[in-house]
């Protein structure tokens, strides 16, 4: 699985990159071991922040006659309100999204047959409509035909998931969220910075699957006893015994 997607990482990246890189693996393994714990502000932050640049580009883009810096403001409360009101509903998005791409990767590695993911080629007479179909066509047909199912599957299931159970949510989100920035950014550090480790990796798939796995779920169950669970009323007092 691994050596399937080692092609698809940037290579001879310069130093910042590397260190960029670094620094997101070191990111990943703090959201790995106690990003639930925090999960409630760090959503709310990242609303305000997303609602802020939303705000300020909006007006441009829809050609709106509106004070960019006063729609800043208003899109950094409505999105910073709702993450900290729609907690779980923003949880089980990501993790929805989270599982989709997931999905999506272990569907490529599965049904390509070998095949290399190739992006088209940009030039000015390129649009963002032309450029998805353009790559879309150049999937393997088998994943064509799979690709929705898995996606929209694991987008439910982790949705479902985060709704119904949401302390489980948290945790399997962020631990796996982190597993894949700790993997991810990891790899490409690896890559550009000693190659030579490459070869400390497993290279059956099975063993590759497992590690991964065993990663998310020691994660969970460290976030599991870190994270804050919900008070269901105030305790009960004792009856004084006679």
């Amino acid at each position: 699985m691994v050596q399937q997607l080692l092609p698809l990482l940037p290579h001879d990246i310069g130093r910042a990159a590397l260190i960029a890189a670094l620094i997101v693996t070191l990111f990943g393994a703090v959201l790995w071991l106690v990003g639930a714990r925090f999960s409630r502000p760090m959503i709310t932050l990242i609303g305000v922040a997303a609602g802020a640049l939303l705000g300020r580009a909006l007006p441009g883009w829809m050609g709106w006659n509106v004070n960019s810096m006063a729609a800043s403001v208003g899109g950094a409360v409505v999105l910073g309100m709702s993450g900290f009101l729609l907690h779980r509903m923003w949880v089980g998005l990501g993790l929805g999204l989270l599982l989709a791409c997931w999905a999506a990767v272990a569907t490529w590695v599965l049904f390509s047959d070998g095949a290399q993911l190739t992006l088209p080629a940009i030039d000015a007479t390129t649009t963002w409509k032309t450029f998805a179909d353009t790559f879309w066509m150049s999937v393997p047909i088998k994943v064509r035909q799979l690709l929705p199912f898995a996606t929209s599957g694991a987008m439910l299931s982790g949705l479902l998931a985060s709704l119904v159970w949401p302390r489980f949510g948290a945790v399997l989100l962020y631990s796996a969220l982190g597993t894949s920035l700790l993997v991810g950014a990891g790899l490409i550090s690896i890559e550009n910075g000693r190659p030579q480790w490459i070869t400390i990796v497993p290279s059956q798939t099975w063993a590759q699957v497992t590690t991964l796995l065993g990663l998310v779920a020691f994660g969970a169950i460290v976030q599991w006893q870190l994270a804050p669970s919900k008070q269901t009323g105030a305790p009960t007092p004792k009856k004084a015994e006679d």
